[in-house]
This record gives C-alpha cells, structure tokens and sequence, in this order.
C-alpha cells in the first residue's frame, strides 16, 4: 500500500484487500495486477511469509549479512551521474534543479524516469517511518544499513544470533 500511486478510479490496497487475499477471497482483477506489479518491480520480502517453518520454532538460529550502506532519501547526482552526466556535474544545486525543471521538454522519458526513482524513494522513506517496522531507525535521515541491522535484530529466535558484517 505504501508504493501504490493514488489515482482517481483505480482501486486501492489496503489491509483489508490483503487480508482477504490471504484468506483465499478473489482480488478485483486491476487490485491484483497493481499488487502484482508492484511486487514484480520492487521485488518485495517477507521473512515470516517466506519461512513460516522457520518462524514456527521462534526464528532464525544464526543471521549473517552485509547490508547496503545507502541513504533512502534519493540523490541527484547521484541519480543523473549516469544517465544525464550534464544533469549530475551541474556547479550547484540551483542549476541542476533548472536542468531538471526542462526535462519534460528535452528528455521527457528521463523524466519519467526521475518521477518514477522519486517516487519509490519517498514510498520507501513513508514505510520505513509509519508502518511500525521499524521503531529504532525508521527517522531521521534514513540509512538503509541501520534498517537492516533492526531487522536482523528481529530474526533470530530467543538463543540464536545476528551478525553483520563490513
């Protein structure tokens, strides 16, 4: 629900749409292919769905990994470092904002583009902050390796243990 675009007559994932779902009930067919589609693309992960087993005995005995060390907020340069290097080399902030503002007339699939990373950056930033997943680093200016270690934190059962490694 956090990732969706709100549009007029398009309908809406909630909880109670995934709670029907998961209970067996058939989705209007645009609510399951947005779902679909979402997931498709952001390649969601649910431990607990994925490992039920596991999550039956209390969790993980052991969790190791290297979590990406990225803010979640998206960064200009480093978006356009790439794609519009002009765009990312600009000698300020001011002029790469009036680069961005005449995309839509000079490069408007590189817009889209854009619109697209901003959106899923603050889709990511929203759930991270409200979904109540993450209590001790879902604030401030969110880096996604702290994320991960809470996670990892929440895995392992009452004897097990995580690690990270650098």
């Amino acid at each position: 629900a956090f990732f969706q675009r709100f549009q007029p007559n398009q309908p809406l994932i909630t909880t109670a749409a995934v709670q029907d779902a998961l209970s067996g009930q058939t989705l209007h067919p645009k609510l399951r292919g947005l779902a679909d589609a979402l997931a498709s693309e952001l390649r969601f992960f649910h431990w607990r769905l994925e490992f039920p087993e596991v999550f039956q005995h209390g969790g993980f005995d052991v969790v190791l990994g290297n979590p990406p060390w990225e803010r979640v907020k998206l960064q200009q340069q480093e978006f356009f470092s790439t794609r519009a290097p002009e765009i990312a080399n600009a000698p300020n902030k001011a002029a790469r904002e009036r680069l961005i503002k005449q995309l839509p007339k000079t490069n408007p699939a590189l817009w889209q583009e854009y619109q697209h990373a901003l959106h899923i950056a603050e889709a990511t930033s929203k759930f991270l902050r409200h979904s109540e997943r993450f209590p001790l680093t879902g604030r401030g200016d969110i880096n996604t390796y702290s994320v991960f270690a809470e996670l990892f934190s929440s895995l392992p059962h009452s004897e097990g243990r995580a690690g990270v490694v650098v």
